[in-house]
């Protein structure tokens, strides 16, 4: 296992006055949560974040739990750690405050899947080689 990584996919779920400033990268390293990750669980979070006039997000609500407290935990931390969003406007054209729903998939890679890592350091051939070293 080279470390905790996570594949998480924000997708809009519904075309909204809010949108994210900049895209984001769908592999974000060390994300995952340490114990998600040690268990192995993964799943997919829906979440409605309200997001400021400037664009800042203000608060994360879990819509559709991932079935994982602490993958949904992390989906909301993730989403308030972005950056800011383009900022709803009204029909004056002002910036207003808005929500912006997501799903936010949380899965393990298959090279970090939890077990032992394969011992590198022995010297002793695998059953059945008998070739010299």
């Amino acid at each position: 296992m080279t470390g905790p990584r996570t594949i998480v996919a924000l997708a809009a779920l519904a075309t909204a006055a809010v949108q994210p400033a900049a895209a984001q990268p769908a592999q974000v390293a060390d994300d995952y949560p340490v114990q998600a990750l040690r268990e192995g669980h993964e799943g997919t979070a829906t979440i409605r974040l309200a997001v400021d006039e400037a664009g800042r997000p203000e608060a994360c609500t879990i819509v559709e739990s991932s079935g994982w407290p602490e993958l949904d935990a992390a989906s909301c931390q993730r989403a308030m750690r972005r950056p800011p969003f383009k900022p709803a406007l009204n029909a004056k054209g002002e910036p207003i405050k808005a929500t912006y729903r997501a799903r936010l998939q949380w899965t393990i890679p298959k090279d970090d899947q939890p077990g032992p890592a394969p011992d590198t350091a022995s010297n002793t051939p695998a059953p059945g080689n008998t070739s010299a070293h």
